[in-house]
């Protein structure tokens, strides 16, 4: 098999320290060719703007990526569609500029894609393993996913654990999407990949192994931890017709609005929380297990 282009898009927003630890692990892969593009979503001349160039200046002017820069920020799906549509690879890839690549991430993706497409033509996706570094202790766990094909239902029940950074997929198959839905503020990936599985199926590169790392950086729900029930009940809602077709969709709507419900309380949002349980009880009863974490969801919020 030949060795196309593979494109791979980086999304850089108010993180500019860990693009150069990002940009040099896709520099080390053990495949080639690969272009690279950083997509600065921070908005022209602001602080992290003018400090994310001057970082990137000595790879910038050695051709070693290109740099696009948004006039304002949009969005992490916005910064992968305007590198996306900038690009010229036949396979896309994406790296979050708080993941990095292990050296054979690419090849060993390309190979089981190639593959895989050979003797199914609905492949049109590979995914991999995480392995996560710089969490707390009860986290950090690296991600065993074996599954295949349609894995909508598996990403939403929790069966598979994957990111963007993750995924290398064929340009055709972006293109039939029309790319990300930049009105997703969060959940960008599932949503992505729910689109994907209504006409496409993903294999797995090398499931023993974890051939993308994860370093841990505060993100939105960290930031605005206040903003993650209404990004979930949009998430839910927009996907709505998709997970009642799914075999668990009951079980992934409750226990979505569940956990949406048992956060709201701990925030001592009250109103928030007994609206999001109403939803979650919707679609199926709560047991002990579940009434005493909502019990210390709201004992938090007290504390």
């Amino acid at each position: 098999m030949d060795n196309p282009l593979v494109s791979i898009i980086m999304p850089s927003y108010a993180r500019p320290t860990n693009l150069v630890r990002a940009i040099e692990s896709v520099l080390a892969q053990t495949y080639a060719p690969i272009e690279i593009i950083v997509v600065d979503d921070n908005g022209v001349n602001t602080p992290f703007q003018k400090e994310t160039e001057k970082l990137l200046s000595p790879y910038i002017s050695d051709r070693k990526i290109t740099y696009l820069k948004h006039e304002v920020n949009k969005n992490g799906s916005a910064a992968r569609n305007t590198g996306t549509r900038a690009s010229h690879g036949e396979i896309i890839g994406y790296l979050d500029d708080d993941d990095t690549f292990m050296p054979t991430k690419i090849e060993e993706q390309v190979r089981r894609l190639q593959e895989a497409y050979a003797i199914n033509p609905r492949v049109a996706g590979v995914y991999c393993n995480i392995e996560k570094q710089g969490y707390k202790k009860a986290n950090n766990a690296n991600t065993t996913n074996k599954l295949e094909g349609n894995l909508s239902a598996a990403i939403l029940i929790g069966e598979v654990r994957l990111n963007s950074s993750t995924i290398l997929l064929y340009r055709f198959a972006f293109d039939a999407m029309e790319g990300w839905d930049e009105r997703f503020l969060r959940h960008q990936d599932w949503e992505f990949c729910i689109r994907f599985f209504r006409k496409y199926e993903m294999v797995l590169a090398c499931p023993s192994t974890c051939l993308v790392v994860k370093h841990h950086t505060p993100n939105f729900n960290t930031r605005h931890p206040e903003k993650m029930a209404q990004n979930m009940d949009f998430f839910l809602t927009e996907m709505m017709q998709d997970i009642e077709k799914m075999p668990k969709g009951k079980e992934i709507l409750s226990r979505r609005y569940f956990n949406v419900a048992k956060h709201s309380f701990e925030l001592k949002r009250y109103h928030e929380g007994r609206e999001f349980l109403r939803k979650s009880l919707k679609y199926n009863s709560i047991g002990v297990k579940e009434c005493w974490e909502l019990m210390k969801g709201i004992i938090k919020g007290i504390v």
